[in-house]
């Protein structure tokens, strides 16, 4: 083989080893937090009740979200589940994720639509006295025997984005849950 050729195979395949940089782009999710300071925060509160009668039984639970740090790199947001059952409430559920500025072009998610989505639209809510204009989505699972169908609403003035949900569950286990926003602060 002419020197030529081993420095064309040696290029080729080259080539076929490094893989492709990917396209960057502005994470939604990011760009929707860096609009707050640190220690911004939401919650939703609400209710769910799961079977009928007397073997019946209601849930009140908060969900909370809150920007911890924000860098130009990535923001950081501590999540927060509270359950509270007749006679018991559990010791908070607390965890973080870390939302990158910029993610692949392609694998932006977009909570407006998911794949499950039946409809969609834009309503002005009053929470406590105060007006959000919001964009909704209803949308249906299912999910270990539990057909589910939610609708969520969505805000860019608050911390998380949500400010409501209401869902309800057929199958084996049935249920309806109510949750709004119940706090938020913005720093």
């Amino acid at each position: 083989m002419k020197p030529i050729s081993h420095l064309l195979v040696f290029a080729i395949s080259l080539i076929l080893t490094v893989p492709a940089l990917a396209e960057m782009v502005d994470n939604p999710d990011y760009l929707h937090w860096a609009k707050f300071g640190p220690g911004s925060f939401s919650t939703i509160s609400g209710t769910t009740t799961m079977g009928e009668g007397a073997q019946g039984m209601t849930i009140d639970s908060q969900r909370g979200a809150k920007l911890v740090s924000i860098d130009e790199k990535q923001a950081v947001i501590e999540q927060s589940v509270v359950i509270s059952m007749p006679g018991m409430t559990m010791p908070p559920m607390v965890s973080t994720i870390t939302i990158p500025a910029k993610v692949e072009a392609g694998s932006e998610q977009d909570m407006l639509n998911p794949e499950t989505k039946i409809d969609s639209g834009e309503e002005t809510l009053e929470i406590d006295g105060k007006s959000y204009d919001t964009k909704w989505v209803e949308y249906k699972m299912t999910e270990q025997g539990v057909e589910m169908i939610a609708k969520s609403w969505y805000t860019d003035e608050v911390p998380g984005r949500q400010v409501k949900m209401v869902a309800r569950g057929d199958g084996e286990i049935e249920f309806e849950s109510d949750l709004e926003l119940s706090e938020v602060e913005v720093k």
